[in-house]
């Protein structure tokens, strides 16, 4: 046999056997989550609401972190109406929070020891004095972010395994036979609170809702790993899976479903008597 018609024969096997070992099917299971249940924080010392409050939207009240980032201005303004006409129903009367900006012109035009930098939280609640209402009720978060969990897979196991991001890149850096697999996924928001007219905080409520949360069963897909390490693409390969999971992840009419059901569950909890 030639030289040149072996090395091309060596040069075949070889290529075959590094196909073999670059690319396998292996599994991915994301099981389905329960949502928490929602965090509401009652003072024990109320003995009833306050019925006349003013109202503040995100852009009204002091955000602990940001406020409505991932929601367009119409969308989060359908929210804020939504809330609105779930307290009314509730027999709260509101105070627009519009009209704290009318306290604003009369601080930068008197002497009020620094009041001019209040933020409108403590506006609202020198107007509130004023106009006789006996509370603030706030909007603090009402978003929807994009987040993902890691999955790896390293040697011959033959299922990704969620793990911490971190833990994921060092064994990515150490093993080239190790694969990850980044699965986002979206988590929706909501805190509401009331003050009373002193500035306590009397009713606390938050929830959030994910992605798994809602999808009908554990997700169960075939992807293909590579070798060297190399981020797994579901998208690029087009998974076998016993269901779309990126139907969940990409309906917006799914998210937004999720927010009112939120908002409804935390007005709900309001409602009950303290």
């Amino acid at each position: 046999m030639k030289a040149r018609e072996l090395l091309l024969i060596v040069t075949i096997l070889i290529s075959a056997l590094m196909m073999a070992s670059c690319a396998a099917t292996v599994s991915i299971i994301v099981p389905k989550t329960t949502p928490d249940e929602p965090l509401i924080l009652k003072a024990p010392y109320v003995d009833h609401w306050p019925k006349k409050l003013i109202f503040l939207s995100m852009t009204e009240a002091s955000c602990p972190t940001r406020c409505s980032d991932a929601l367009t201005t119409d969308t989060l303004r359908s929210f804020v109406s939504y809330i609105e006409q779930k307290l009314m129903k509730q027999n709260f009367q509101l105070i627009s929070g519009g009209i704290v900006s009318r306290i604003e012109l009369e601080l930068k035009n008197t002497n009020n020891s620094g009041r001019e930098v209040w933020d409108r939280t403590e506006k609202a609640l020198l107007l509130g004095k004023e106009s006789g209402a006996d509370g603030i009720f706030e909007v603090r978060r009402l978003h929807i972010d994009k987040k993902f969990h890691t999955y790896l897979r390293a040697g011959d196991e033959q299922i990704f395994k969620e793990v911490p991001v971190l833990w994921a890149r060092k064994v990515l850096a150490e093993d080239r036979t190790a694969s990850s697999f980044d699965l986002v996924y979206w988590e929706a928001t909501v805190e509401l609170r009331l003050l009373d007219i002193d500035g306590n905080v009397i009713w606390s409520g938050t929830k959030t809702v994910k992605t798994t949360d809602i999808i009908p069963e554990a997700w169960k897909a075939d992807l293909k790993a590579f070798w060297p390490a190399a981020y797994v693409s579901w998208e690029n390969n087009r998974a076998k899976e016993n269901y779309d999971y990126y139907m969940y992840l990409q309906n917006q009419d799914l998210q937004e479903q999720q927010i009112y059901l939120i908002i409804d569950n935390l007005i709900q909890q309001l409602a009950a008597k303290p």
